[in-house]
């Protein structure tokens, strides 16, 4: 199952996702998001890819499929810094969906201080 995840996670597609949103996703709120990334775009997409490739790994991490300090080891960097990003607007989008759940993976298994707590 590990090597799957890394195949996904180190597949072209997810590289340049990443690399796009670590570079030019600079949206401030849902508005801002649906504006400048309408349904159908690249751009929507690839937040989509990342978002929820995450939340795979956090649904894996709820179920104890796999240990939270592997997780961390293995993409460190990367949640913490989609999480900051995106918090606010998936937040909003929740409000907006009237789905609490949406990737409700907890990212504090990612973004605290004690991995997995």
């Amino acid at each position: 199952m590990l090597l799957k995840i890394y195949g996904m996670y180190s597949s072209e597609s997810k590289i340049i996702a990443l690399s796009w949103f670590c570079k030019d996703f600079k949206v401030v709120d849902l508005n801002d998001f649906e504006t400048l990334y309408p349904p159908g775009s690249v751009e929507r997409n690839s937040f989509w890819k990342i978002g929820n490739f995450f939340g795979l790994m956090g649904t894996f991490l709820e179920r104890e499929y796999l240990p939270n300090q592997l997780v961390v080891e293995f993409c460190p960097d990367d949640v913490k810094s989609f999480w900051k990003k995106v918090k606010l607007i998936v937040i909003q989008m929740r409000k907006e969906c009237q789905d609490p759940t949406l990737w409700g993976w907890g990212a504090s298994k990612f973004t605290s201080p004690t991995p997995g707590k």
